[in-house]
Formats: structure tokens, C-alpha cells, sequence
């Protein structure tokens, strides 16, 4: 099941990041508190994927622009334990995101190292760029997206 973000759910959204994000400075020099602390200014569109009572996804969905017509958003911090649990909620998102405008773009920024590079490209998403030491000093960092339309 996939919904919203509740209290309650802070502390086994860090364990996911910090299981996701190994070398992410946010998640692997942080305290949970500050971690809890980060997400709560950037928590927009936030939702989990729950399955027995354990949660196996997470995504923030950040909307950038809006007209009335084209919406842009970025997804900040989705983390998954399975393929199958990064498609879907990559597909909610999706979803949520078509809520807003007739098109939308969604864009992602994501490490070279990190493997989830497939799995969006899987989906229907382009890189549009590349970007040296964004994230770490030596290494690239790439720009994904994606248009929706609605049908």
C-alpha cells in the first residue's frame, strides 16, 4: 500500500535512507534526529509503500512550477528495497504528479555509483545532463526526466 507520510513513520524512513544512501553525507553523518529534522522542511508530497506493517519505499515529490497547464516537479530522496517496489511507487508518483497540470515533467538527480540508474531509464526516463562533483567531489551526478501527458 502506498500513502502519505504519517509521524510516525520518521524512524524507519531514516533506516531505509540510511540502508538506500550509503555514502550520502545528509544520511551517513547525521544523527536520526537531524535526519527527522531535514526531511520535515523538504516533506512536500511525501509517501511510503508499506507492506506489513514495514516500510519499503519512500519518495518526496517536490513540485517546481506550475502554469495551468505544465506542472514540474523533482523527486528528492526515493529510496526502495526492491525493483518492484521502485517501480511502483515511481508510478504513483507519476500519478500524483498528472493531479496538477494536463503535462508534467519529472525530473531526478542521481550519483553515477548509485543502481537505480536502470530502473528509471526502465521507465521512460531520459538523462538530460551530467553534472561533475554535485554531490561528491570526483564523481558525476546525473540529470534524469521524464513528460507525462494526460490521455
Amino acid at each position: 500500500m502506498i500513502r502519505k507520510v504519517q509521524d510516525t513513520d520518521y524512524e524507519q524512513i531514516v533506516s531505509l535512507l540510511q540502508t538506500h544512501y550509503p555514502t550520502h553525507n545528509r544520511f551517513s553523518n547525521s544523527t536520526p534526529h537531524e535526519i527527522i529534522g531535514y526531511l520535515l522542511t523538504i516533506k512536500d508530497e511525501s509517501y511510503v509503500y508499506v507492506t506489513d506493517e514495514q516500510i519499503v519505499g519512500y519518495a518526496i515529490l517536490v513540485q517546481n512550477k506550475q502554469n495551468s497547464t505544465h506542472s514540474i516537479f523533482k523527486y528528492r530522496h526515493l529510496a526502495f528495497t526492491t525493483e518492484t517496489v521502485g517501480q511502483e511507487l515511481v508510478a504513483y508518483c507519476e500519478t500524483q504528479a498528472m493531479e496538477f497540470s494536463e503535462t508534467a515533467k519529472i525530473e531526478l538527480t542521481i550519483a553515477e555509483n548509485e543502481t537505480d540508474i536502470q530502473l528509471y531509464e526502465n521507465m521512460g526516463y531520459e538523462k538530460e545532463a551530467t553534472l561533475s562533483n554535485h554531490y561528491r567531489m570526483d564523481e558525476d551526478c546525473y540529470v534524469y526526466s521524464k513528460t507525462l501527458m494526460r490521455e
